[in-house]
């Protein structure tokens, strides 16, 4: 669990924060695919722009970008099962 956390670092939680917020704003509006799709179009489109003005962009933001999508669908099956 170390590792994992050591691995996810401060940007990858910020990634999945990003991207679970994401999913969960959109997802009462649309089809839960769908807002999964924009969520993790919008981590990946960031990730392009920052690699456009200099920066690098990283397998490990995406994966955390998904991380935080599966996180924010998880969370909205756990609401409507309770």
């Amino acid at each position: 669990m170390k590792n994992l956390l050591k691995w996810i670092g401060r940007d990858g939680l910020l990634h999945i924060e990003t991207s679970t917020l994401a999913y969960l704003l959109l997802a009462p509006y649309m089809p839960s695919w769908l807002a999964a799709l924009i969520a993790l179009a919008l981590g990946i489109a960031w990730e392009l722009v920052g690699k456009k003005f200099g920066g690098v962009a990283s397998w490990h933001d995406v994966i955390c970008d998904i991380a935080g999508v599966a996180l924010g669908v998880l969370m909205t099956l756990l609401k409507y099962l309770s």
